[in-house]
């Protein structure tokens, strides 16, 4: 990191890296699927953190690493899901034919 860069260059380096970070893992999570966001999180991890570093880079910050901890969906997701298996424990299997 470049001290006088990030006081210079951005009010506050740790408020506009958070919020950074924060919109640029929704919207790389928001291009995949969910099956591949939990098989894949340090392949998006890394990919996140080359997005981040390179944005801050202007602002005299070099991010090293990023790591996708816990996938938290919303509600209706979670709802969906729930259904969606539930619907296909009860429907009778269909023999081959």
């Amino acid at each position: 990191m470049d001290p006088a860069s990030a006081v210079m260059n951005v009010e506050d380096y740790g408020e506009a890296v958070f919020n950074l970070a924060q919109t640029t893992l929704r919207s790389v999570l928001g291009e995949v699927d969910l099956d591949d966001i939990l098989a894949k999180r340090e392949e998006l991890s890394e990919r996140i953190r080359e997005i981040v570093d390179e944005k801050t880079e202007g602002w005299g910050i070099h991010v090293t690493g990023v790591e996708i901890r816990d996938v938290i969906l919303p509600e209706e997701i979670r709802r969906a899901i729930t259904e969606t298996t539930s619907d296909t424990l009860r429907s009778p299997r269909r023999k081959r034919t």
